[in-house]
C-alpha cells in the first residue's frame, strides 16, 4: 500500500468583464478564494491554472477555472 498526496485545488465559475480573456489567466500564480453558498470560504495558496479555461462560445465569457495549489484552507 503506498499512498499518494494529491494537491488542494478548486474549480470555480469565474464573475469576468468583457475585456477578461482566458489567455488573461495564462501564468497566473496566487492566491484564489472562492466563498461557496453555503457560506464556506475555500482558499488554496501558490496557485496555478491547471488545463485550458473552459469558455461559453456564446458569450466568450470563463465559465470554468481549475486553480491547484500547495496549501489550503476552510473558513
Amino acid at each position: 500500500h503506498k499512498e499518494t498526496g494529491v494537491a488542494p485545488w478548486i474549480e470555480v465559475e469565474l464573475a469576468t468583464t468583457d475585456e477578461t480573456r482566458a489567455k488573461d489567466l495564462e501564468g497566473f500564480f496566487g492566491t484564489v478564494s472562492a466563498k461557496c453558498a453555503n457560506g464556506l470560504k475555500y482558499t488554496i495558496h501558490e496557485a496555478i491554472v491547471e488545463g485550458a479555461p473552459e469558455v461559453n462560445p456564446v458569450d466568450g465569457k470563463i465559465t470554468s477555472v481549475k486553480f491547484v495549489g500547495t496549501k489550503s484552507d476552510e473558513t
